[in-house]
């Protein structure tokens, strides 16, 4: 019996979710988006210890206990974060706060739908087209870095969720802005990238001498 109404509760709280996603994602810009992807992407990565590789690499796969444990635990944290805008008022408009709390807002949205994708149809929807809009962000992946590292050091907080082994820095930032999970990354897309990889090469590479 608990089991079931711990299935009811997860689905009814992704199919809350699956519909609000498209709203949140209109409301952020270029930047905003591709840092709420950075986060998105530590917390699944974060993930890997608790729930196992399928939580960052394959989510349909995820055990179903695990799923609803999860998005139990994310339904949590989201309501926290729709709690916490009361808190933002009377803060000044250039604070990064106000930025933060818009993409983490999403990246719990976003892993919601994504690790619900083991457990029903509206989340998978959500989760495929969510991280297909957020492809044309990539090129925003600098400025990303810069508004979490601007956020971290205003509140001396880490930026994103922390991952075993791995240093919240500029470096690793850039890793976790720049790329989408490779389930949700086409053949032709990774085809059109890895050409303009080879094409940066090659214009760094220094002339040939002629003989």
């Amino acid at each position: 019996m608990f089991d079931f109404i711990k299935e009811r509760k997860a689905s009814a709280a992704l199919e809350a979710v699956a519909a609000r996603i498209p709203v949140t994602l209109k409301s952020l810009n270029g930047v905003e988006r591709c840092a709420g992807m950075a986060v998105a992407n530590a917390y699944l990565l974060a993930g890997v210890h608790d729930y196992g590789k399928e939580f960052a690499l394959a989510p349909k796969k995820i055990k179903r206990e695990f799923a609803l444990d999860a998005v139990s635990h994310l339904t949590d944290k989201h309501r926290q974060k729709t709690r916490a805008a009361e808190q933002l008022r009377g803060r000044p408009v250039r604070d990064p706060v106000f930025s933060a709390w818009k993409w983490e807002t999403f990246a719990i949205e976003l892993v919601m739908v994504t690790v619900g994708c083991s457990i029903n149809e509206p989340a998978r929807l959500a989760a495929r087209e969510t991280w297909a809009e957020l492809e044309p962000c990539l090129i925003f992946a600098d400025e990303a870095v810069e508004a979490l590292q601007l956020y971290a050091k205003a509140y001396s907080i880490e930026p994103v969720p922390p991952v075993a082994g791995k240093k919240n820095d500029g470096k690793w930032l850039k890793s976790l802005a720049g790329n989408r999970p490779p389930m949700f990354v086409t053949k032709a897309q990774r085809a059109a990238r890895a050409k303009a990889a080879a094409q940066r090469t090659g214009k760094n590479q220094p002339a040939a001498r002629k003989r």
